[in-house]
């Protein structure tokens, strides 16, 4: 995927906004050390970091909102500035986070979720 790896960042656009989970839109760019911003389910940031993952709230801030529109907004703007931040902090993040993604093991996903589900996982 050369076009990809030529890419600044990937925006990604989950499948939904209701439910919480990830695809593979989601892990492309964290298996591939890139900075990514994310439209998903509002409380997606704050699972990814109970995963491990830095969100890259330091650098952008909070951008997820409730409304979905709040959150494009505040997607626009970043991406409007994006020369504006720290760059060197962004690759240190994208290296931590495919370092964290390669580190965790199958099971590790699914106890997460499981227990976002309220279901017990042996």
């Amino acid at each position: 995927d050369d076009k990809y790896k030529l890419s600044t960042f990937d925006l990604v656009s989950e499948t939904s906004m209701d439910l919480l989970f990830y695809t593979e839109k989601t892990w492309k760019p964290i298996a591939m050390g890139m900075p990514f911003l994310i439209v998903n389910n509002p409380d997606c940031l704050n699972s990814l970091r109970e995963l491990g993952f830095n969100s890259f709230i330091e650098v952008f801030g909070c951008y997820m909102e409730r409304n979905f529109v709040d959150t494009i907004d505040n997607i626009v703007d970043i991406l409007e500035n994006f020369d504006s931040y720290d760059t060197q902090r962004i690759q240190e993040i994208c290296k931590h986070n495919y370092n964290r993604f390669i580190e965790l093991t199958s099971d590790d996903y699914r106890k997460h979720f499981m227990d976002k589900l309220g279901i017990a996982y042996a």
